[in-house]
């Protein structure tokens, strides 16, 4: 793992002496760069380079062995070399200055390389002491997964032969790996050579780089991929030898998601990789969700079938397993309410199931469901026990006061079930109950009372806990599905809905969904085509 302040890292002897070999050539190599900048002109060009080129030679005159330094010396080499030859361009072809800063630009690229030749030699020599951990391919993901991510395209520019066996790694889990071997391959996945055309094939969703190969050293490849927007998306994984903190903190600030050790455990790799692949997929949904919203004013109804489209893309992928099995329904109203529901695995293997449902209608609904919908995934609030039902709907209650939130208020139900001890605690905040439909007849209805969120900021919640047995299955669902009226002019109302639910729970096979026959009934029973309001039903069978 990667070294912290008082402990050793992975340096070998060997990869010290080399830098502190090297250290005298790249002194020297800086002091003839300053003279010659000083005799190049006194624009405001060379001004700045020449302070970055001081800067280089004290971070350049550190200790020998140390990393970071010469990382920091490289960039502003680089950025110097860039500088000088800008201002060479911007010369006149005959004047005297062109060729004095034409030349000093040279003499400063010549530099970083040797700063970045350092680098790389360093991160070899270290990198041959460290091995990466082997476990078997069975322990490495969790024992359930109800929702298998998409395979993601990952390019990993890394020493020779830890790339193949990060790729030998990842491809067993569906994951698709190129290994870059050569700056040019870098270029070509990210378009930014020389001629400017863009990559043929589509961009990788993870990079995964060690600070010293395919051609660059230190933070070259992050400087350059982050000059370019980005990435368009491209997240990235540093891995390094390198055992220095202010390495892996230079890394993330220019948008790592992590700096790993070499040494890094293959389980706690593939759960980074699996992460980021995660925040790329939800960072694009939110891109496609807000470009919607900007084209509000030139097709409303256009922008809300878009809207719909993202909250359906954030609703979770369907269970069917032998002991938990779900399947839902979501129908938008025609003006997009604030519907969304969810269920994930806590860090502790229990599950936890939520109902949301926003005041009003249209984007801004839309909008205040997926806030609370990405807080309840990534577990976003302080002092908030996750696994506690009745401290989460405290937490969100306090945090959404409605007169900081444009008078909108919530309602929540929120259950977190343990198939160990098959247990449910659940808790409400305003929302209709859940219904548990027991296998031989009969429903329950689990309801607590609990004021609707954002209303009062002192509300106080309370948890419940039912014991679940076999065959038993759990309806959540907002109140656009019971609160319409029918062809005779009446509203159906909550009481007739759970007579619906437990006809249609009873009449399904054993392991056999009823939410399609749910349904159909309650289509069948409406008076008008399409619901004014969200339809969201989701069934939890615990078989």
């Amino acid at each position: 793992m990667i070294a912290t302040e008082g402990q050793t890292p992975a340096s070998p002897a060997r990869a010290d002496a080399q830098a502190r070999s090297a250290a005298p050539e790249l002194a020297a190599k800086l002091d003839r760069l300053a003279a010659a900048v000083r005799g190049a002109g006194e624009g405001a060009a060379a001004r700045a380079a020449l302070d970055k080129i001081e800067k280089a030679r004290q971070l350049a005159a550190g200790p020998g062995g140390a990393v970071y330094p010469l990382t920091r010396a490289l960039s502003l080499l680089e950025s110097a070399a860039r500088e000088l030859g800008d201002e060479a361009g911007r010369a006149d072809s005959d004047g005297s200055g062109r060729a004095g800063l034409a030349e000093a630009a040279a003499r400063c690229a010549d530099a970083a390389r040797l700063a970045a030749d350092i680098v790389a030699g360093i991160g070899r020599e270290r990198a041959a002491a460290i091995a990466l951990g082997s476990v078997e391919a069975g322990s490495l993901l969790p024992f359930e997964r109800e929702a298998l991510p998409h395979p993601g395209r990952i390019l990993l520019a890394l020493e020779a032969g830890f790339a193949a066996r990060v790729a030998g790694l990842v491809q067993r889990f569906g994951h698709s790996v190129a290994i870059a071997e050569k700056p040019e391959d870098i270029a070509a996945a990210f378009g930014f050579a020389e001629n400017g055309r863009k990559p043929a094939n589509p961009l990788p969703d993870i990079l995964i780089a060690d600070l010293f190969s395919c051609g660059f050293a230190g933070f070259e490849l992050q400087e350059k991929i982050k000059a370019l927007g980005g990435g368009a998306g491209t997240r990235v994984i540093i891995v390094t030898p390198f055992g220095e903190p202010k390495c892996a903190a230079r890394a993330i600030q220019l948008g790592a998601d992590d700096c790993l050790g070499w040494d890094v455990e293959p389980s706690v790799l593939l759960a980074r990789i699996e992460s980021s692949l995660e925040r790329r997929r939800l960072k694009a949904r939110r891109q496609l969700y807000l470009a919607a919203a900007s084209r509000a004013r030139e097709s409303l109804e256009d922008e809300l079938r878009r809207g719909a489209e993202y909250v359906r893309c954030l609703l979770p992928g369907k269970i069917s397993g032998e002991a938990l099995s779900t399947d839902w329904r979501f129908i938008p109203s025609a003006s997009l309410g604030g519907d969304l529901f969810g269920y994930h695995r806590l860090p502790d293997g229990r599950m936890a199931i939520f109902m949301i449902d926003v005041s009003g209608h249209g984007v801004q609904s839309a909008l205040y469901s997926v806030t609370i919908f990405d807080v309840l995934r990534g577990a976003g609030l302080k002092d908030v026990d996750f696994g506690d039902p009745a401290s989460v709907l405290k937490g969100l209650n306090h945090a959404f006061r409605m007169e900081e939130r444009n008078n909108m208020l919530f309602t929540l139900w929120y259950g977190v079930w343990d198939d160990r001890i098959r247990v449910l605690s659940h808790a409400s905040a305003g929302s209709p109950p859940g219904v548990l439909v027991l296998r031989g007849g009969g429903a329950v209805e689990l309801k607590v009372g609990g004021m609707v969120g954002g209303a009062d900021p002192e509300a106080e919640y309370r948890r419940l806990e039912i014991q679940v047995p076999r065959g038993s299955r759990l309806f959540l669902f907002s109140d656009g599905i019971y609160e319409f009226f029918t062809a005779g002019g009446e509203m159906l109302g909550l009481e007739a809905f759970v007579q619906l639910l437990e006809r249609a729970a009873s009449s399904a096979a054993p392991g056999e969904s009823s939410v399609g026959a749910v349904i159909g009934e309650v289509s069948a029973l409406s008076s008008n085509e399409r619901f004014q309001d969200d339809l969201s039903l989701l069934e939890v069978r615990f078989d």
